[in-house]
């Protein structure tokens, strides 16, 4: 009875040929072995692309929110409301006080005229400001402070603004600073969480894919071994077949990451847009997708090394030509 050979050469063409032809062959029988079984091929592509494209999916998010973080800290400020009754030359003098602070990377004047004339565009109170004798609202400075200023620098600024005697009030609206530091914090401990539990998933994926390959030509390798195989040759095509397995689910991950990236790319856009930022966010490249393919390729390979040396050491009468 001729034994079909998939696909572990003989010791004697494998002494014949040079490594690296009968390593190529292997590579060539593997690809055409997962090509003879698409449905189980795709159904694990699947199931590794899944696995691996949440934690690359966290982890661009994550980015992302870095970003956003960064980009909307170098816009951060306060309000200063201004006495009502105070001269012109006093609010002049009292913003460039305010630059002259080290913290302190731009002040706006917005006088009361210009706060009543945007009061009115955003409020249907006309009538009643109309019915006034005077200007309710007062002048006040937007301050801008400069990149890298911490939230408890801001909040010293503002309590040693409140003691000045023109100054009426001091708004401080860091609170969302905090909110988007938090969410960043959470954000990176859960790609680290998923990244470890999904990359356990992926190896497991690939023991499970080779070891079906594995079961499924047990007679071959019980007739090879016997035949005078080494433990090599038959685990060769094995691995190869692990790493391929793990090349496809990062293909699919790649492709799972780039829709998913399209879908939520609006709200990230919206929210920094509320903040009054523009961010340029972080999508899949080709560098990324390298990464990404061979992580799937590496945590494959993991997975067939595994399967393969246990199988060989489990059988033992497969264990007798080393």
């Amino acid at each position: 009875m001729k034994i079909q050979s998939f696909p572990w050469p003989d010791d004697g063409r494998e002494a014949r040929e040079s490594i690296t032809r009968v390593r190529l062959r292997s590579v060539k029988e593997s690809f055409e072995h997962i090509c003879r079984h698409p449905l189980v091929t795709i159904f694990v592509w699947l199931l590794m692309g899944i696995a691996l494209s949440l934690p690359a999916g966290f982890w661009l998010v994550q980015h992302n929110i870095d970003k956003v973080v960064k980009e909307l800290s170098t816009d951060t400020g306060f309000t200063v409301d201004l006495r009502l009754d105070l001269p012109g030359k006093e609010v002049e003098s009292s913003a460039d006080e305010l630059r002259r602070n080290p913290l302190v990377e731009r002040v706006d004047i917005v006088t009361a005229t210009q706060a009543l004339e945007e009061f009115q565009l955003t409020s249907d109170f006309d009538e009643v400001l109309a019915a006034l004798d005077s200007n309710p609202l007062p002048a006040s400075l937007i301050v801008t402070v400069k990149k890298g200023t911490e939230r408890e620098q801001i909040l010293s600024l503002a309590e040693k603004l409140e003691e000045q005697t023109s100054i009426a009030s001091v708004e401080v609206d860091t609170e969302w600073m905090v909110q988007l530091r938090q969410i960043q914090q959470i954000a990176s401990r859960l790609t680290w969480i998923l990244s470890a539990l999904y990359g356990i998933g992926v190896v497991f994926v690939s023991v499970a894919a080779v070891r079906y390959a594995m079961d499924s030509r047990f007679e071959e390798l019980r007739v090879i071994s016997l035949l005078g195989a080494t433990n090599r040759s038959m685990r060769r095509p094995f691995v190869y077949c692990g790493t391929l397995y793990g090349f496809g689910g990062g293909v699919v991950a790649m492709c799972i990451v780039i829709l998913a990236l399209m879908a939520i790319e609006p709200p990230l856009q919206e929210l920094a847009s509320r903040y009054g930022g523009s961010v340029g966010f972080v999508a899949m490249n080709y560098v990324l997708g390298a990464v990404l393919v061979f992580i799937g390729s590496v945590l494959g390979l993991v997975g067939a090394l595994h399967v393969t040396f246990v199988q060989m050491q489990k059988n033992s009468y497969l264990n007798r030509a080393r």
